[in-house]
C-alpha cells in the first residue's frame, strides 16, 4: 500500500473516531434537555455511518491486497 493510501485510511479513521465521539457528546446534550440538537444528532449520526463504512471499505480492500507469504 502506498503512503498516500495509508494516510488516506488514517484520516477516515480519525474523522470516524471524531463523529462518533460527536454523537456521544450530542446525545448527552439532548439527554440532558437541549432538545433543539435532535436534527444535528441526525445529521452527524449518517455522516458518521457514512465515513465508518468507507473507511472500513477501504481498510478490507487494503488487507486484501497484500500478498500472501508463501508456505515453506
Amino acid at each position: 500500500m502506498s503512503g498516500v493510501g495509508k494516510a488516506i485510511l488514517m484520516i477516515l479513521g480519525l474523522i470516524s473516531a471524531l463523529f462518533i465521539l460527536a454523537q456521544l457528546v450530542l446525545g448527552q446534550l439532548i439527554l440532558g434537555g437541549n432538545a433543539k440538537l435532535v436534527k444535528y444528532h441526525q445529521h452527524t449520526g449518517y455522516t458518521a455511518v457514512l465515513v465508518s463504512l468507507v473507511y472500513i471499505v477501504l481498510s478490507l480492500l487494503a488487507i486484501a491486497s497484500i500478498p500472501t507469504r508463501p508456505k515453506t
